[in-house]
Order: C-alpha cells, then structure tokens, then sequence
C-alpha cells in the first residue's frame, strides 16, 4: 500500500513540475506567449558546399554498400560448395 502511494505521490509531482515549467517546447506554446503575425518560417537553403556534401555522402555509402556486397559475394564462392552441386539439389527438390 505505501508503495503504491509512493509511486502516485511521484507521479503526481512530476506532473505538477510539467506543468509549472515555463519552457517552451512546441509551436502552441510559443504561439500562447507572442502575437502569431511576428512568428514565420525562414526557409532553409542549401549552399553549394552542402549539396557537394551530401552527394559526396552518398557517393560513399553506394560504394561501401557495393564492395560489401562484392565481398560477401566473394566469400560465399570461396566458402559455400560450389553453385552447381547445391543448385542441381535445390531444383530436384524443388521438382519433384
């Protein structure tokens, strides 16, 4: 029983700090404060140095997607037994 008080009393003072914090986390609560005319939005705009970046961010993870996949590739012929035994057993179960 005092547990349960306790978790309640816990809760409770939480939800009483929330509500009495003055921070403002979303747009209502901005919107409350000040007139809404004298909110906008300022559009963000790429430079060119940004957009170099982010294709040149792309560029890297195509290529490490392309050699990791070439070098697993690469292990599973090395590893596995070769495509045509296991192949030939997979169509006949397959075909039966």
């Amino acid at each position: 029983f005092v547990f349960a008080f306790a978790l309640m009393a816990g809760g409770g003072l939480l939800v009483g700090a929330e509500m009495l914090n003055p921070a403002i986390r979303r747009s209502t609560d901005l919107l409350s404060l000040v007139e809404s005319h004298l909110i906008v939005s300022i559009p963000h705009i790429s430079t060119r140095d940004e957009v170099r970046h982010k294709k040149s961010r792309r560029l890297y993870w195509v290529a490490a997607f392309a050699a990791i996949f070439a070098a697993a590739l690469a292990a599973a012929l090395f590893i596995l037994p070769p495509p045509d035994t296991w192949l030939d057993k997979v169509m006949s179960v397959l075909l039966r």
